[in-house]
């Protein structure tokens, strides 16, 4: 079955590489890997298809189109290539599926396998050695196992050994934006002053939350302060009110504003770039988390900017990401304000921030090599 629902509908035949993440724990580097090509090439465009996950953790972009693929067949393969005409297929994971790759290699498609350890060419549809299953395998141009077991079931499909290049994981982040732009005004204004923490994509409801852990944090930290990203759909007079209701003084952020002692939040206007919001504060409070309602965000921007973060327990889709970055001590989980308030408190230490910070850049960093290795593949595919 082909899901026709797509995150952006894109329909240009030209230079368009196909990225298909076969399982549901190659979906977060599949979308890393279509980021990155992305940025690299302004002129590609990128199908990313997907057996399992949600559309939630796919990541928006005007050249990307996603679909989910469930069905192996001729006409599924022939519907996409007539659509999309991809010169290039990188697909990472397992679940091969036969008849789509063998419609694609008819077709002059240029075509990489990616092997992963865990679920390395297994299908729901057929044993690991069947003969269409091996046959399809062959196919590929070019073969990837990130470790030396799923080598050693490459090479017991026929793959010849010499073929196969055994690399770690792939990396699994958020791709930074090149910029030399100077810093806006906001980050010449806070970086340097007084310490502060970060509230980002807060729900209504996470609000009085985040001001009642404010207050709780300024009784034993008084020069403290929260900074609030704002959706350009809240009402800064709302809050503003809601914060003189916990005693707070707060402010909207603008060029010139005097940050004296007496003030206590700062709310940043939606248009300032997030990228910088993330630079104004070593700790940052991840919304959309500490409420069921919550739908979560993907924590990897925050790691990639150095954040050290702190979350709620409802991150919905996002679950593996953040327990990938709590394993590796990347992060702090509270359940309520008082909890928030508290990691606040212990995190807002330089050497403790740092720690959690270096932790999780660290994790989101891991398998850049193999990434840029594949980013060149497919980019050199399109012009051979």
């Amino acid at each position: 079955m082909l899901d026709e629902q797509t995150d952006s509908l894109i329909d240009q035949k030209q230079n368009c590489i196909w990225l298909h993440a076969a399982n549901r724990e190659m979906l977060g580097a599949t979308t890393h890997l279509a980021q990155q090509i992305l940025q690299k090439h302004q002129n590609v465009t990128v199908l990313l298809t997907y057996t399992w996950g949600n559309k939630h953790q796919l990541t928006l972009h005007p050249r990307l189109s996603s679909k989910m693929v469930t069905n192996d067949s001729g006409s599924t393969a022939r519907s996409l290539v007539q659509r999309f005409n991809p010169k290039s297929l990188i697909w990472l994971g397992g679940d091969v599926m036969p008849k789509i790759i063998s419609d694609l290699h008819k077709e002059g498609c240029k075509m990489t396998l990616v092997a992963d350890a865990a679920e390395a060419l297994k299908t729901r549809r057929f044993t690991l050695f069947t003969p269409a299953i091996a046959k399809a395998v062959r196919l590929f141009s070019t073969y990837y196992a990130l470790d030396a077991k799923a080598a050693t079931l490459l090479a017991r499909l026929g793959v010849v050994a010499s073929k196969i290049k055994i690399n770690g994981p792939l990396q699994q982040g958020y791709v930074l934006e090149e910029t030399h732009e100077e810093d806006p005004p906001i980050v010449k204004g806070l970086v340097s002053g007084r310490p502060a923490w970060l509230a980002v994509n807060v729900m209504d409801r996470e609000l009085k939350a985040v001001l009642q852990a404010q207050r709780v944090v300024m009784r034993q930290a008084h020069r403290m302060l929260l900074l609030i990203a704002l959706h350009p759909s809240d009402e800064a007079d709302q809050i503003l009110a809601l914060a003189q209701g916990f005693d707070l003084n707060a402010a909207l952020w603008q060029t010139g504003l005097e940050i004296g002692q007496n003030l206590d939040v700062i709310m940043i206007p939606a248009q300032i770039d997030p990228t910088s919001c993330f630079r104004l504060a070593p700790l940052c409070f991840l919304g959309q988390s500490l409420f069921e309602t919550g739908q979560g965000q993907s924590p990897y921007q925050a790691a990639a900017l150095g954040a050290a973060i702190i979350v709620g327990p409802f991150v919905g889709a996002h679950m593996a990401d953040y327990d990938r970055l709590d394993e590796a001590g990347g992060l702090r989980r509270v359940n309520d304000p008082n909890e928030l308030a508290t990691a606040v408190l212990q995190m807002s230490g330089p050497e403790q921030a740092a720690q959690t910070s270096l932790a999780a850049w660290t994790v989101v960093s891991q398998g850049a090599e193999v990434t840029d290795a594949l980013t060149a593949l497919a980019l050199d595919q399109l012009g051979s």
